[in-house]
């Protein structure tokens, strides 16, 4: 698990949409076996604090913003690697709920701009709560 995290909190490429998926599904089959303390939480929240910008929409979907190259996302892959964060940080904020855990800032804000997202398929994730 450590090394997912680190993939996550890196924004390593390759493996980066992999790491988020597998993290992702790891929590939510076993949630009774993981406790805040198992995870080095604090670095996973980093990374999920990074992708919250990284994986922001352009303004305009020009051909130029296809282009972006100030991000290490394109903006091609953005709604997924949106999507699968949003799915990780629910997970997260799920079994931290069910412990009765401090929320971090960055799952709050994550349900919030998940909420309001333009993409049906990630206000779903947080709908279904």
């Amino acid at each position: 698990m450590k090394k997912l995290i680190d993939v996550i909190y890196s924004l390593r490429q390759p493996g980066l949409d992999d790491a988020l998926y597998y993290t992702y599904l790891i929590l939510k089959k076993f949630p009774n076996y993981f406790q805040k303390e198992d995870l080095d939480f604090e670095t996973l929240s980093e990374g999920l604090g990074y992708l919250l910008k990284e994986t922001q929409y352009p303004k305009n979907w020009t051909e130029l913003d296809l282009q972006d190259t100030q991000s290490f996302i394109s903006n091609v892959d953005k709604p997924t690697y949106r999507e699968y964060s949003s799915r990780l940080a629910h997970q997260l904020y799920v079994l931290l709920e069910n412990q009765e855990g401090e929320m971090p800032l960055v799952l709050n804000k994550w349900k919030e701009q998940s909420l309001n997202d333009k993409l049906p398929q990630i206000r779903k994730i947080w709908l279904n709560q």
